[in-house]
């Protein structure tokens, strides 16, 4: 048994420990994590426990298993941002973002104070906020981004568990998020729904408009790779009510630097009708299509031609479509009795059926399939929302990195990709 992991930017090995028990079915075993931890790792250390477990018999046969499933942190809390918090903010209109806290083993993590900060430059602060986590996530609402601003940087911070201040144990985790381009400066943003949609249900989407909303509004439904729905809303029915643009609010206790003189330009020119926004609703059929997960895409094209879209991640809370049941003729049962295995579901449908020996799962419980693995692995199947590169290119861990991690990243970030336009909404990527 050791402890292997990721610290500083390398791989951490630990200290071996071997331990010899007798066994008769099954035996029970303490180990110290202490003893087999690599040397001066960092406070961000992040590993998992590797135990080989090989059993002999009396007849001489052996057989081994490998577990690393026992994850070891230096740190209690582990925060990251959510898979649906957007890489890029549209100017003059909110930006919403989730945090997700956890302890080691995933679980959610709740009372967890966490800082929210997002700037334009170290010194230009536009947005700060505490927030309590509640169910294992934390959400905040930035009310505007400044029109001229093309990249923010949000850091997030944990500051207390349980009323108890850490102090400087925790290190930053941080996101670039790049502005979204219109020559028009006419933006729609899609609202996501509080809760996962249910199947069955009529769904009811907010699309916010930073432009009038008396235009025809496309949408287009993806999910698993395909598109499963798509339809539009006519102009008289998508105008609803408007209310003014919220105002950027910076930190009075943090130096801020006047918008450029081109900015300013900008933003006196604004007519009084594209300063203010506007919702339209969008309703559609909730479809098992749909589930875990799907993309959704809107857009209108402006009289100019100018095409004006957005898209969003969208969760649906996952069920089968066809409902299965199976059921034994008896509970028990010795060798050379006859049993009848009964199988209901839908006319039609096709029945596929594995013997397996308990034992394997015994030795690896995670083979065993469940449906919390195969819809976790149909969410898998989502169009992308990062420019040239994976879903979670976007996100950034400094300067940890995750043991588990893929994406990459950079000590010194600059900013080589280019600012977002509508092009961006209707490039389709499917990751699997």
């Amino acid at each position: 048994m050791t402890v292997n992991g990721v610290g500083y930017y390398r791989h951490e090995m630990g200290q071996p420990v071997i331990k010899t028990v007798e066994i008769k079915g099954s035996a029970n075993f303490s180990l110290c994590v202490k003893d087999m931890m690599p040397l001066d790792v960092a406070d961000h250390f992040r590993g998992t426990v590797s135990i080989w477990a090989s059993v002999t018999s009396i007849d001489g046969s052996r057989q081994t298993t490998f577990d690393d499933s026992t994850a070891v942190h230096k740190q209690l809390i582990d925060i990251k941002y959510s898979k649906d918090t957007r890489k890029q903010f549209k100017p003059g209109l909110p930006y919403k973002g989730k945090i997700e806290v956890a302890y080691p083993d995933g679980s959610p993590a709740n009372g967890v104070r966490v800082r929210v900060k997002a700037e334009l430059t170290p010194k230009d602060n536009i947005y700060t906020s505490e927030l309590i986590s509640k169910d294992g996530e934390a959400t905040f609402e930035i009310p505007s981004i400044p029109i001229a601003a093309q990249y923010v940087w949000l850091e997030t911070k944990v500051t207390s568990i349980d009323g108890k201040t850490v102090g400087d144990q925790y290190l930053p985790s941080y996101l670039s998020i790049s502005s979204w381009y219109s020559p028009s400066r006419c933006h729609i943003q899609i609202q996501s729904p509080t809760t996962p949609l249910k199947v069955g249900q009529e769904a009811e989407v907010a699309v916010k408009s930073t432009c009038p909303c008396n235009f025809t509004l496309h949408y287009e439904v993806a999910s698993r790779g395909n598109i499963v729905l798509s339809g539009k809303v006519p102009a008289n029915m998508t105008a609803s009510h408007r209310g003014k643009r919220a105002t950027v609010t910076f930190d009075k206790n943090v130096h801020t630097t006047q918008l450029p003189f081109f900015a300013s330009g900008v933003a006196g020119s604004l007519s009084q009708a594209e300063m203010d926004s506007c919702v339209s609703y969008l309703r559609f059929p909730v479809s098992h299509s749909m589930a875990p997960l799907s993309r959704l895409l809107v857009y209108y094209v402006r009289e100019n031609g100018e095409g004006v879209t957005d898209s969003q991640q969208i969760s649906v809370q996952p069920e089968f479509e066809n409902k299965v049941s199976v059921s034994f003729s008896s509970n028990e049962s010795i060798p050379g009795d006859p049993v009848t295995l009964h199988v209901q579901g839908e006319r039609g449908s096709c029945v596929c059926l594995a013997t397996v020996d308990k034992s394997l799962y015994l030795l690896k419980p995670d083979f065993q399939l469940s449906p919390n693995k195969v819809f976790k692995e149909v969410a898998d199947f989502d169009v992308s929302d990062v420019f040239g590169g994976l879903k979670d290119d976007g996100h950034m861990w400094w300067p940890g990195l995750s043991s588990k991690r893929r994406r990459r990243s950079s000590v010194f970030p600059w900013h080589w990709d280019i600012t977002k336009d509508a092009r961006f909404a209707f490039t389709v990527r499917i990751h699997s």
